[in-house]
C-alpha cells in the first residue's frame, strides 16, 4: 500500500518490470509514472484519487501490458495499443491509446486521477461527450508527437492542472467544449493548423497558451474571466478573430475583456471581435433591445469605432499593451511535461 506523497511508482528508462497487487492512494501528482519505460506488466493494481501517466520519445516507449484488472477509482483502466475503429467502454476510469486510429472515446465520467485521456502516436480519433474533472496533471493529454487530425468536442473539462495539452501534432480540432477553472485551459506546443472554435474557456489561469504553434485558428469562442491571460502567444502567429472576450470593447485589462499577450516575436490578430457571446449552436446571444436586432450583422460583429476589415494585431514588441507592463498577473501554472518543454523557455 502506497499512500500520499507526490508519486506512487515512478520508472525512468526501466523495462520488463512486473507490478501486481499494489494499492496506490492519494498520490498528489502521479499514481504510476513511466518515462521511456516499456514492456512493463501491470496486473491487479488499485489506484485511488490518482492514475497513470506515461511519456516516451517514440511509440515503442509507450508499449506496456496493462489490462483491465488495474483500476482507477474502482473503474477499469484501458491501456490499449495498435487499435483501429474501437469504441472505448463507457465504464473506463482512465484511457491511454497508443498507435491507434479511428477510435471513439465518449460518455466517460473521469474524476480525481492524474490523466483522464492520453493519446500517443494516435490519429483520426474522436474524444467527445466526456466529463473530465480534477485530474492533477492533464484532462486530455495529446503531448506526444504525431497525434494528428483528432477531434475533441462537446466535453466538460473542469478543475484540472491542464485542460487539453496538444504538442508536436497537426490538424486537430477542439470545438464545443466547456473548459473551466483549470491551470491552463488549452496548451499548444509546436503544433500546426489547430482549429479551436465554439468553446467556452473561462476562469482558467491561462485560457489558451500557444508556444511555437503557427497557423492556429481560434474563432467563435467565449474566452472570458481567465485570471492571467485569455490568450498568450509565444514565438508564433495566432489568428483569433470573431471571439467574445467578456466585454463589448474586446480584449483588454481586467474589467474590460480578457487580456491577450504576445512574447518572443509572437503575434496575435484579434480584430474583429464579437460584441456578444456565442452559443454552441453557432448562433449569437442577443443582448440588445428588440430595435437593435434589425442591424445585427452590421453592428454587433464589429468593435466600436472600427471596421471589420482592420487588421489590428498584438506584437511581442509592444510594451504598452493594455497597460500590462507593470501589472501583477498572478501565479503561472506548471508546464505540462516540463522535461520536454524546457527548450521552449528562453
Amino acid at each position: 500500500i502506497i499512500q500520499g506523497g507526490s508519486y506512487g511508482l515512478s520508472l525512468v528508462t526501466s523495462a520488463n518490470n512486473i507490478f501486481t497487487g499494489n494499492i496506490i492512494r492519494d498520490a498528489s501528482i502521479f499514481g504510476i509514472y513511466f518515462l521511456s519505460s516499456n514492456y512493463n506488466v501491470l496486473d491487479s493494481n488499485v489506484m485511488i484519487n490518482c492514475s497513470i501517466m506515461v511519456y516516451g520519445y517514440d511509440a515503442v516507449e509507450y508499449r506496456n501490458d496493462v489490462d483491465v484488472t488495474n483500476t482507477v477509482n474502482g473503474k477499469p483502466m484501458y491501456y490499449l495499443c495498435s487499435r483501429k475503429g474501437m469504441t472505448i467502454p463507457d465504464d473506463a476510469g482512465e484511457v491511454i491509446l497508443v498507435d491507434s486510429e479511428q477510435c471513439v472515446i465518449e460518455a466517460l465520467d473521469l474524476d480525481k486521477g492524474t490523466i483522464g485521456v492520453l493519446l500517443a502516436y494516435s490519429s483520426n480519433n474522436v474524444i467527445r461527450g466526456n466529463i473530465i474533472n480534477n485530474q492533477s496533471m492533464i484532462a486530455i493529454d495529446l503531448g506526444s508527437a504525431d497525434n494528428n487530425n483528432n477531434i475533441i468536442h462537446s466535453n466538460i473539462i473542469q478543475g484540472n492542472g491542464y485542460g487539453i495539452d496538444l504538442e508536436y501534432s497537426k490538424g486537430n480540432i477542439i470545438r464545443k467544449n466547456r473548459i473551466l477553472s483549470n491551470g491552463c485551459g488549452i496548451f499548444l506546443g509546436d503544433t500546426l493548423t489547430t482549429i479551436i472554435c465554439r468553446n467556452t474557456i473561462s476562469r482558467n489561469n491561462y485560457g489558451i497558451r500557444a508556444i511555437k504553434s503557427n497557423d492556429s485558428r481560434i474563432f467563435l469562442n467565449n474566452i472570458y474571466r481567465d485570471y492571467v491571460y485569455g490568450l498568450s502567444a509565444e514565438a508564433c502567429a495566432i489568428t483569433a478573430r470573431w471571439n467574445w472576450w467578456g466585454a463589448v470593447t474586446g480584449p483588454g485589462a481586467d474589467g474590460n475583456g480578457d487580456r491577450v499577450h504576445a512574447t518572443k516575436q509572437g503575434l496575435i490578430t484579434y480584430v474583429p471581435w464579437l460584441r456578444v457571446p456565442v452559443l454552441f449552436t453557432g448562433t449569437l446571444r442577443f443582448l440588445f433591445m428588440e430595435e437593435y436586432k434589425r442591424n445585427f450583422m452590421n453592428d454587433i460583429l464589429k468593435p466600436p469605432g472600427q471596421t471589420c476589415t482592420e487588421s489590428q494585431k498584438i506584437h511581442a514588441m509592444s510594451f504598452d499593451l493594455f497597460g500590462l507592463e507593470n501589472s501583477n498577473i498572478g501565479k503561472e501554472p506548471l508546464q505540462p511535461k516540463t522535461r520536454i518543454t524546457q527548450h521552449f523557455i528562453i
